[in-house]
């Protein structure tokens, strides 16, 4: 069978990809090497305009954030925006969201296939073939990497040599329950959430996101700028900072 589409990657990016042609009437595969739910290392954060430009996601937003704190330097004052008539964004767990949109795509025409990992893109005169670890190989005429950062499609296309392998960032990230409750006492409401720029000196950021019933605490760098076992002891560090400061 030769698929109309196949994309690469069952993230959002992926799974928005595949809920736009899920009323062609092309056939679309759609691959991801993990099976859903799955973890993601990231603090599930959107921004406001996100919405305007999909509204088919606005039921899967977990909670909206009211007051947003930013620092650019330790021991400063923050920038603080607080708002009462609309939401600053919005927060979600990205197990759940992601799981959400990828059964939000779902249709007759696209066909999912889950825990398959690619290792390979070819490219014909005609089509592109996709082989996976599994043996198998799928022929399509247009194929979408949606495969985050160490995307096998990229790497396998021209597109690879505009890669800037220096603009990378490294991301650890923990999210705790610790209960709506518990949210409400310590972030009220409005769901205040903070980041916290430069924090260490280094070329990235920390932030806590207060979400329905948990805490994302997270801390990213650029790995231009610092090690990734740099950004372990600056995540250790900025953690301890945050229970310092509650």
């Amino acid at each position: 069978m030769i698929y109309d589409v196949i994309i690469v990657g069952g993230g959002p990016a992926g799974s928005t990809a595949a809920y736009y042609l899920k009323d062609s009437q092309l056939d679309v595969l759609l691959l991801d090497r993990a099976e859903f739910p799955r973890e993601k290392p990231c603090g599930g954060a959107l921004t406001w305009p996100t919405l305007d430009l999909f509204p088919h996601i606005s039921e899967f937003m977990e909670v909206g954030y009211k007051y947003g704190a930013l620092y650019f330097k330790e021991g400063y004052k923050p920038l603080i925006s607080a708002v009462k008539d609309r939401y600053l964004g919005y927060f979600v767990r990205r197990k759940i969201f992601d799981k959400q949109l990828l059964d939000q795509a779902n249709s007759d025409n696209i066909e999912m296939k889950m825990g398959v990992r690619v290792i390979s893109v070819k490219q014909n005169k005609e089509n592109v073939i996709v082989v996976c670890t599994n043996g198998e190989k799928y022929t399509g005429r247009i194929v979408i990497g949606a495969d985050g950062t160490n995307s096998t499609v990229r790497k396998n296309s021209p597109l690879d040599k505009y890669w800037k392998k220096d603009k990378l960032s490294f991301v650890l990230r923990n999210e705790i329950h610790i209960g709506k409750e518990e949210i409400i006492k310590h972030y009220t409401k409005l769901h205040k959430s903070f980041i916290h720029f430069s924090f260490g000196g280094s070329y990235g950021y920390g932030w806590v996101f207060s979400k329905k019933k948990h805490i994302n605490i997270g801390f990213g760098a650029m790995t231009s700028d610092i090690s990734p076992r740099e950004v372990f002891k600056l995540y250790n560090k900025y953690f301890k900072y945050c229970r310092d400061n509650n």
